[in-house]
């Protein structure tokens, strides 16, 4: 990219090359192998039902912690209709091992017939918080 600078009598000056600066590198201890750490997706139709989802997670230690974000818009097709709702997104970070035990607990209380139930590995992050996962979630 280069930007074009205008001198003060408003004439094009000579291009200069415009440079992004390097930021320092965060001497964080990365797991770069695949973890056992895994995030879970869903979505609540409420605040109230999203705490009461990620309080019972955390209480039960089916999650090492659970982030409700929102509100948030969610556009998607429901009986062969296309629905739009006002929605709490909840993050819920958890192992390998308990991911069954949270997409139980999560069917057992929701209010939805068919809650949102997504699991994605994490391939890396910070070996300590990896570890502070595994170490918060209770074992089957």
């Amino acid at each position: 990219m280069r930007l074009q600078i205008l001198s003060e009598a408003g004439r094009a000056s000579a291009p200069r090359p415009f440079t992004i600066p390097q930021l320092p590198s965060l001497p964080l201890p990365l797991s770069s192998t695949m973890t056992s750490a895994r995030l879970i997706m869903t979505t609540a139709g409420s605040e109230v039902e999203a705490e009461r989802l990620a309080s019972a997670l955390v209480a039960e230690r089916l999650a090492a912690c659970v982030n409700v974000v929102g509100p948030i818009q969610s556009h998607y097709w429901w009986r062969d209709q296309p629905e739009t709702a006002t929605e709490h997104l909840l993050l819920i970070k958890t192992t390998a091992e308990a991911v069954e035990r949270v997409g139980e607990r999560i069917r057992s209380i929701h209010s939805y017939e068919l809650p949102e139930f997504i699991v994605l590995n994490l391939e890396s992050g910070d070996a300590q918080y990896l570890a502070w996962i595994a170490g918060s979630v209770r074992k089957p």
